[in-house]
C-alpha cells in the first residue's frame, strides 16, 4: 500500500514541480538585451511590412502532427531572442503557470512547455500579434492546461530580452481548426499589440481550439501587484491532495495503531 501510495503521488509532485517552479530564467547582459530587443523590433517591423503569416515555414495547426520543418532552416527566426533552447518565458500568476517558450511548436518543444508560432510577431511587445502555443496537459505536466480559467481582465506575462512586458485578457472563445475564425484570430495586425494563446479544447481532445487573447498595458504599479498574485485555487487544490496522500500514508503505516484507537472508544477512553 505503501508503494501504491508514493506511486501515485509522484505524478501529483511532478505537476507540482512544474506548475510552481520557475525554472531557468531567460537573461542575458543589459548591453546583449537591447541589442536583442532591438533585432527582435527589426525583425517584427519586417514581419509585418511582408505580411507574416502563421503558414510561413510552420504547420498551421501545432496539434495536428504535420509540423512542416522549413522553419527550421529559417536562421534569422531561430537567431531571435537567443539562440539557446528558450526564446522566451510566460506567467499567469492567476493559474500558476510560468513555462518556456521556445522557437517553433515542434513536438519536442512542446514537450518542453511553450512554443511561438513561427510567422507571428515575437512576445517583446511589438505591434502585431505574437501566439504562443502548448499542450492542455501531456502526460503529467499541466502546461496550458488551466488556460480555460482565464477571463477578461487576468493578467499575462512575457519576460525576454530582459523586459517584462504585461498582457491584459480581453477575450476567450474556441474555433474549430482551419476555420476562417481560426486564421482571423492568429493573423498579424500591425494596428494592435496583441499576445494570443493558442491551445485544445476541450482538455484531453483535439477537436477544437481555445483562443486567450489579451493586450499590452503598460507594466505599471498595478501591473506589478497582479504579477505577484497568488493562485488561491491551485494552492488550495494541492493542500488538499497533499491531504489526502498523508492521510493515505498514515493509513498504510499504522493501521495497528487505527484498530487500537477504535478499541479504546468502545472503552469509554479520551
Amino acid at each position: 500500500m505503501v508503494v501504491g501510495a508514493l506511486l501515485l503521488s509522484s505524478p501529483l509532485l511532478a505537476m507540482l514541480a512544474i506548475t510552481y517552479d520557475p525554472g531557468t530564467r531567460v537573461s542575458a547582459s543589459d548591453g546583449e538585451d537591447t541589442a536583442m530587443l532591438a533585432k527582435a523590433a527589426r525583425y517584427d517591423a519586417r514581419l509585418l511590412r511582408d505580411g507574416g503569416s502563421t503558414a510561413v515555414g510552420e504547420a498551421a495547426d501545432p496539434f495536428s502532427g504535420t509540423d512542416a520543418p522549413a522553419w527550421r532552416s529559417d536562421r534569422d527566426y531561430l537567431a531571435q531572442l537567443g539562440a539557446g533552447d528558450a526564446m522566451a518565458r510566460i506567467r499567469m500568476p492567476s493559474i500558476g503557470v510560468d513555462l518556456p517558450i521556445g522557437h517553433g511548436t515542434s513536438a519536442g518543444t512542446l514537450e518542453q512547455g511553450a512554443g511561438h508560432i513561427h510567422g507571428t510577431t515575437l512576445p517583446v511587445g511589438d505591434p502585431g500579434n505574437s501566439v504562443i502555443a502548448a499542450h492542455r496537459g501531456l502526460d503529467v505536466r499541466l502546461l496550458f492546461y488551466r488556460v480555460g480559467e482565464l477571463g477578461r481582465g487576468d493578467m499575462i506575462y512575457t519576460d525576454a530580452g530582459g523586459r517584462t512586458v504585461a498582457w491584459r485578457v480581453d477575450r476567450r472563445y474556441t474555433v474549430d481548426p482551419g476555420s476562417k475564425a481560426e486564421r482571423r484570430a492568429l493573423k498579424a495586425d500591425g494596428s494592435h499589440t496583441l499576445l494570443t494563446l493558442y491551445t485544445c479544447d476541450p482538455p484531453g481532445l483535439n477537436t477544437r481550439r481555445l483562443i486567450v487573447r489579451a493586450h499590452r498595458v503598460p507594466y505599471d504599479d498595478a501591473a506589478r501587484t497582479a504579477e505577484r498574485q497568488v493562485d488561491v485555487k491551485g494552492m488550495a487544490a494541492w493542500l488538499g491532495l497533499a491531504t489526502i496522500l498523508t492521510l493515505t500514508l498514515m493509513t498504510a503505516l499504522h493501521p495497528t495503531a487505527q484498530i487500537m484507537r477504535h478499541s479504546s472508544r468502545r472503552e469509554g477512553a479520551c
